[in-house]
């Protein structure tokens, strides 16, 4: 019988309805538990903001004997720690004088705590970039990673900011939606190109890394082609780059200069535009829009020259430099001294913070920190050379995950190339050094004390 009843069609699609509504309702206890998280700390940091500073009781050791009482309550909840505590008035004071506040709340309890910690960190309280980057998150889903490099490139100040003719020669709701999607300048540092690189190099570089390049892009775009065959005539024409947006339903023609900006520029990439219009685009999709990226232009030439255009073009900038290793080894030196005077100033506690740890082992020199839900490893951290055959063996998915992050470019050349934040100190310390590790004995503070002692200390 019970053979039977599983070979059934109508009994099959039962199970799956009922799988389907149990993961579905497994999204909505955790975006509900999230929301009332959210709640919680907005009221702690309000209480803070409205209670007590500028009190007697807002002394240097504050937060410390806040944390202590409100463990002491709430002995199984998470979040408690002096830090966070301090992030959660931060929080508060960030939003707390955007009109319609209200309605602003409904928005920032709908993003997880680790994507606000990164916003308040970022965003020098100017609340409304740490706005863009909430609603932004909430609009594409970003992860956390996503969220991050978006900061570390300066979206906010570079949204929307090429030069362009679209209020001229588009629709008003069109042309404000695809002026968004235009970034000044664009960077490409992720794949490497050097400073002498001509476009046909730097177009094979973007390709190679397209999964990067449409994170650059901007969130709806889909990769046509490059060097895209038009028979026009008797001859033949090759685009650099096509793309799709998908919820603008037109195609994007760019075109690369390696030099600065010249008005006969536009005319090469206007020709194409008129080739995609007439042998790639179908009746539902709306005008192509053009965008030349150069390294340079003047503004005013710029200008200047998209006033007679009757085609959609933005002119922008891109960049491939990177900052030098020696000056990133200075910026996360100075990051480092910052961010133990704020935590030692803002907590008031002679003990040392869980900020930052180095894992110095197999040829590895990583640094790192604690985060709300696992353990971020830190841009310039380097990797052993190889993976040994133990962690293949025994730790499967962290050899897995090491070979992946290669492959994403997170880790190049035994180096990490952006900040990256793993599921637990144990997993970090395992991809760095390419070898099982326990990551709470293996990740020390430069005075050799290891996570776990410190993680105990702050439990007292």
């Amino acid at each position: 019988m019970g053979e039977l009843i599983a070979m059934d069609d109508a009994y099959r699609t039962w199970i799956a309805d009922l799988k389907s509504c149990y993961r579905q309702l497994q999204i909505r206890a955790a975006v509900s538990v999230n929301g009332a998280l959210m709640e919680f700390y907005w009221r702690l940091g309000k209480d803070i903001r409205e209670r007590y500073v500028g009190t007697a009781y807002y002394g240097s050791r504050f937060f410390v004997t806040l944390s202590r009482d409100l463990q002491s309550e709430l002995q199984n909840a998470s979040g408690l720690s002096p830090i966070n505590l301090r992030y959660c008035q931060r929080f508060y004071e960030l939003y707390f004088e955007q009109p319609n506040l209200p309605q602003v709340v409904e928005i920032l309890i709908k993003v997880p705590w680790g994507h606000h910690r990164f916003i308040i960190d970022r965003c020098g309280g100017n609340s409304a970039k740490a706005l863009f980057y909430v609603q932004k998150t909430l609009e594409h889903g970003w992860s956390r990673n996503a969220l991050l490099n978006h900061l570390d490139t300066n979206l906010f100040e570079r949204y929307g900011r090429g030069i362009n003719n679209f209020a001229l020669t588009m629709p008003p709701n069109d042309s404000d939606l695809i002026r968004e999607t235009i970034r000044d300048p664009y960077h490409f540092a992720f794949a490497e190109i050097a400073e002498t690189a001509q476009e046909r190099d730097i177009e094979r570089a973007l390709i190679s890394h397209i999964s990067e390049t449409l994170m650059e892009l901007g969130q709806g775009f889909a990769y046509v082609g490059h060097q895209v065959r038009f028979q026009v005539g008797e001859r033949e024409f090759y685009p650099d780059l096509i793309f799709y947006h998908l919820g603008l339903r037109r195609y994007l023609v760019i075109e690369l200069k390696v030099g600065e900006f010249q008005p006969e520029n536009l005319s090469q990439l206007r020709f194409y535009m008129t080739a995609v219009d007439n042998q790639l685009k179908h009746e539902w999709d709306g005008q192509t829009i053009g965008l030349l990226l150069c390294k340079e232009r003047d503004a005013v030439v710029a200008k200047y020259a998209l006033q007679g255009e009757s085609a959609p073009i933005g002119i922008a900038r891109y960049t491939t430099r990177r900052l030098p290793v020696e000056f990133r080894d200075m910026v996360q030196s100075v990051e480092k001294v910052c961010n133990t005077v704020r935590e030692r100033f803002f907590d008031g506690d002679k003990k040392i913070q869980p900020g930052d740890f180095t894992c110095d082992i197999s040829g590895a020199k990583a640094r790192g920190r604690i985060s709300e839900s696992g353990f971020i490893v830190v841009a310039g951290s380097r990797v052993s050379i190889r993976a040994v055959p133990s962690l293949r063996n025994h730790t499967p998915s962290y050899y897995r995950l090491r070979k992946q992050l290669e492959a994403e470019g997170v880790i190049v050349d035994r180096i990490f190339a952006r900040d990256y934040e793993f599921a637990s100190p144990s997993a970090a310390s395992s991809v760095v050094s390419g070898r099982p590790s326990n990551g709470r004995l293996d990740w020390k503070t430069a005075e050799g004390r290891c996570l776990k002692e410190v993680q105990e200390e702050w439990r007292t």
